[in-house]
């Protein structure tokens, strides 16, 4: 049952160029060619360093894959989980493994196993370029044998082998263990840590033969992540605009990050010690935005029992902040003019002339000149707060920064839920990618932790775990059966069939007639063809036939 589930995992979609293995993004290479790099790591960095790496990456490749087992329903058991292991390498083209002995329970901590596997392409890659070995040669299965059994565990699993095709035998024999029960657990563990190779003659300046400058960057606060060029254009007006006093208006959609622009810009500047203050103009109802303003007398208007400062009293010195200014009252802006023409505020019931000295920073989340012609937002008004417009992207034109930043709040989030979460599959980074983000970084930040929260710990964050509404089943392409040969996604043509009756295109008559032509066209009149391609015997086409010509 699981290896037929497993198949269905698989599916090659031809149309965009990628291969999926459930949430994991596949490839399908050359064995003779994976052959050709190993011999050259081998011949450029020595046998040790190119086992180490090759280990490495087979060890990455068997605790991924073993993600796939823990949300299988057929996986019930450590037997169950540690079963579909070698189903899983042998579907990805690495051998074909038969378990001969088998002692695992998790919960105890014990495993012991042994197993043979045929047809390694590393061990024939060795013999073709280097003739016999005296030792094992099988470095990445003996990796992925690890990294897939350790998952299974919860603990470090080392498997080894003590028979290799590379020493002129049919099979490798491979017996796995706990790493501290082999003798030279300390050379083991040193396969399983990054070393860096040292290879200064491939540096940029080796392969060019030119002199390269070293790349600048823009070092950029905390709350700035991205590398787009759009959004370092953006920052670099920032920059320009934190070293002055202007005026400055951002523009751009909801939840692109206005306020921390805003902050940013103050924190740059001459005022960042004075008071910043932010002011929602949507947030306030519209006959007490110049109170909240402005200030107000006590006794101005009812409820007014005290006499308080407005937000540019409050600002004065630092920056005032007036998010969403779009939705100011008209009435309200003729007295904004006239403070940022003036220096001069005059609260509300009151008489007398407060001197303030303020930065504004607007914002709009909507381009203001429509609402000039609609007389909706004064011209004069806007053309004081636009000295300078800093138009800050929205999350869909970053290309570059949808993972950077996706990445950077799971982290975030990770701590605050005290998880260890491993990152974002394959699949749900291409959902990341390919969602269009009306709600920007807010919603980005909304969705990462969402799902960070509800994830089990240890685990990755999938595709449906970002977006639940969004389809399990696998892109559209094709799939394998059984048999190994290519099969069409049913699901998506069993679709188009039904919506083709359903929608009146075709009568349920009308869809079997074609379906009983095609398959005799295909089997080009043998009925018997015909019927197996229709999973039916002949007598059963025959007698369908018949019916239809009645």
């Amino acid at each position: 049952m699981f290896n037929e589930r497993l198949r269905s995992h698989l599916r090659f979609c031809g149309d965009n160029g990628k291969i999926w293995l459930r949430e994991n993004r596949m490839l399908l290479v050359h064995a003779q060619a994976r052959g050709e790099m190993r011999r050259e790591i081998i011949d450029s960095f020595g046998l040790d360093s190119a086992r180490a790496l090759f280990f490495r990456m087979g060890y990455a490749s068997g605790v991924r894959d073993y993600e796939i087992t823990r949300v299988n329903p057929d996986i019930i058991t450590d037997v169950d989980a540690f079963r579909a292991g070698p189903l899983i390498y042998a579907l990805e083209g690495g051998v074909k493994t038969t378990i001969k002995k088998l002692e695992i329970d998790s919960k105890a901590g014990k495993f012991y196993s042994e197993i043979r596997c045929e047809h390694s392409w590393e061990g024939q890659a060795h013999l073709r370029y280097y003739g016999e070995s005296s030792e094992g040669v099988c470095w990445s299965l003996t990796g992925y044998a690890s990294g897939y059994t350790s998952a299974v565990m919860g603990e470090t699993i080392l498997w080894r082998e003590v028979g290799c095709v590379s020493k002129d035998m049919d099979y490798c024999t491979l017996i796995g263990k706990p790493i501290e029960e082999w003798e030279d657990a300390e050379e083991v563990m040193r396969l399983l840590k990054q070393s860096p190779i040292d290879v200064p003659s491939l540096g940029p300046e080796a392969l060019t033969g030119k002199k390269v400058s070293p790349v600048i960057r823009i070092k950029r606060p905390s709350q700035l992540i991205g590398r787009s060029q759009i959004f370092v254009d953006a920052y670099k007006l920032l920059v320009q605009a934190s070293t002055s006093q202007i005026t400055v208006l951002l523009q751009g959609e909801t939840g692109v990050g206005k306020e921390v622009f805003a902050r940013l810009l103050h924190s740059g500047g001459a005022r960042s010690k004075k008071p910043f203050v932010a002011v929602n103009c949507a947030a306030i109802p519209h006959d007490l935005v110049e109170s909240e303003l402005f200030g107000v007398e006590k006794g101005a208007y009812t409820g007014a029992q005290a006499s308080r400062p407005g937000r540019f009293q409050r600002a004065n010195g630092g920056t005032l902040f007036l998010d969403e200014i779009s939705e100011m009252p008209l009435s309200a802006q003729v007295k904004l003019l006239r403070v940022l023409q003036e220096g001069e505020v005059e609260r509300l019931g009151g008489t007398e002339i407060e001197k303030v000295d303020v930065r504004l920073v607007a914002a709009s989340n909507i381009d203001l000149r429509p609402l000039i012609e609609e007389g909706k937002f004064r011209a004069d008004l806007y053309y004081r707060v636009n000295v300078l417009q800093i138009t800050i992207p929205p999350l869909r034109e970053r290309e570059f920064d949808v993972l950077i930043i996706a990445k950077k709040f799971l982290k975030r989030y990770s701590i605050l839920y005290n998880k260890k979460l491993r990152g974002f599959t394959d699949k749900a980074k291409q959902a990341l990618l390919d969602y269009p983000w009306p709600g920007n970084i807010r919603e980005l930040q909304n969705i990462v932790e969402r799902s960070a929260l509800l994830v089990e710990d240890e685990s990755y964050i999938e595709a449906t775990h970002l977006f639940p509404l969004l389809s399990s089943d696998d892109d559209l392409g094709f799939g394998i059966d059984m048999s190994g040969g290519l099969t069409a996604n049913q699901k998506k043509y069993g679709k188009e069939y039904c919506d083709a009756v359903l929608s009146g295109k075709l009568t349920m008559d009308q869809a079997n007639t074609m379906l009983l032509e095609t398959a005799l066209e295909k089997a080009k009149g043998n009925l018997s063809a015909a019927g197996r391609l229709l999973g039916l015997t002949r007598a059963q086409l025959a007698y369908r036939l018949e019916k239809k010509k009645e």
